[in-house]
C-alpha cells in the first residue's frame, strides 16, 4: 500500500535513516532520500529494517533485491516471527479497507 512510514534499514555496520511510502506483507521500498553512494553501501543480502509504526517499532529481517541512488527494494522473507507480520499486518488493514493475501 502506499503509506508514508519511517523507519531505519541496517545492512551490516551501516544504518540509514529514511521512509517508505511503498509497503505490503511481501516487502517494501526503503526511501534513503539523497543518500551518496547508496547501492556501494548496501552490498549485504540481508538487512534488518525498522518500522517506526504510531504505536511500537517492529523490525523485519529483509533480503536487499536491488539498490539505486535513492532507495532500495526489499523482500521480507518468511522466517520473519508470526507476531511481528502480524502487527504489520493489522496496521496495514488499518490504511486499507482489504489486503489481498
Amino acid at each position: 500500500i502506499r503509506v508514508l512510514v519511517p523507519c531505519k534499514l541496517i545492512a551490516g555496520d551501516k544504518t540509514f535513516l529514511g521512509k517508505t511510502y511503498d509497503i505490503g506483507l511481501g516487502g517494501a521500498r526503503f526511501d534513503a532520500g539523497l543518500e551518496p553512494d547508496l547501492p556501494n553501501q548496501v552490498l549485504e543480502d540481508f538487512g534488518n529494517l525498522h518500522l517506526l509504526l504510531p504505536e511500537i517499532e517492529i523490525v523485519i529481517h529483509s533480503k536487499i533485491l536491488r539498490a539505486a541512488s535513492s532507495f532500495v527494494a526489499l523482500q521480507f522473507p518468511t522466517e520473519n516471527p508470526t507476531e511481528t507480520m502480524k502487527i504489520l499486518k493489522d496496521f496495514l488493514e488499518t490504511q486499507v479497507s482489504y489486503i489481498n493475501l
